[in-house]
């Protein structure tokens, strides 16, 4: 990860919405173990962070901090009638 490529898009009641440029790289990278532990100092569970490049975009949340790294989840939307998110 580039932090100079990870900027605030806004900050509300203690959420902070990041936006990441991921330029021509795969986009599943940003997914792997560890690859936004440059932003540890930065980033607090429930934020989100955008992130965009030539390949597509996507949008995280950071679920976890760790053991000193950052680990996040591709945001998903539940639009079938379940419950929640895990289908109960």
């Amino acid at each position: 990860m580039e932090i100079r490529n990870l900027g605030v898009m806004c900050y509300i009641q203690g959420f902070t919405q990041y936006h990441y440029k991921a330029g021509d790289m795969i986009l599943s990278r940003v997914l792997d173990p560890g690859f936004f532990n440059e932003a540890l100092h930065m980033c607090f569970i429930g934020d989100m962070i955008v992130v965009s490049g030539s390949a597509g975009g996507m949008s995280l949340f950071v679920v976890s901090k760790a053991n000193e790294a950052v680990v996040v989840e591709a945001m998903r939307f539940n639009f079938g009638g379940s419950k929640n998110a895990h289908g109960a």
